[in-house]
């Protein structure tokens, strides 16, 4: 048996939906190879990667704080940087505790 390897929308224009149907049916039946189930040491190996989906991983994510703001001083930051304004606040922090040598 020829395994052929296409991808899902050459299938679809080259089976019907009953035929896709029967072959995944079939393929659920046979019998599962026991030296295809990776194994720790695969992984631990690199042999095989998982992949992981989404955005990565930020080395320094950023943490929820509550803080109380006078109501004058919050509506006068949202309205000197607009939208993103807790964004562009971290980033005047930052850039201000660098230069004082904190960071």
């Amino acid at each position: 048996m020829t395994i052929t390897r296409m991808t899902a929308k050459e299938a679809r224009n080259a089976y019907t939906p009953a035929q896709i149907k029967a072959m995944l049916k079939k393929a659920k039946s046979l019998p599962l190879d026991k030296n295809e189930i990776p194994t720790a040491e695969d992984l631990e190996s690199g042999r095989i990667r998982l992949l992981r989906r989404g955005r990565p991983k930020k080395e320094y994510p950023k943490k929820r704080v509550d803080m109380r703001f006078d109501q004058d001083v919050l509506v006068g930051l949202k309205s000197y940087f607009g939208r993103g304004w807790s964004t562009k606040v971290n980033d005047t922090m930052r850039r201000t505790l660098a230069r004082a040598g904190v960071l």
